[in-house]
């Protein structure tokens, strides 16, 4: 992941107040699925993408984000097929 992307010390915090508020925040589900990525939680992350996909299946970056993971987990196909899938947005 790019590691010069930066949370604040309160991220978690923050996003735990939000999750609280709507369970169902799609920010807060891709928010949560980038900061679980860049710690190397890769199957935490990929479980709040899958969460956000039930509810927000054209979420903007979802896709790319899953195939970065996908090809950081050393998965090549699952990641080509993510990456055409934020590409063009076939399902």
């Amino acid at each position: 992941m790019n590691e010069s992307i930066v949370f604040r010390p309160d991220t978690e915090k923050v996003l735990d107040e939000r999750l609280r508020a709507n369970d169902k925040d799609p920010d807060v589900m891709f928010t949560y699925a980038a900061l679980r990525s860049i710690q190397g939680k890769f199957e935490e992350a990929l479980d709040w993408l899958r969460q956000l996909e039930e509810i927000e299946p054209e979420y903007p970056g979802m896709w790319r984000l899953k195939a970065k993971i996908y090809e950081l987990k050393g998965d090549a196909e699952t990641a080509a097929f993510y990456w055409k899938m934020g590409c063009d947005g076939s399902r």
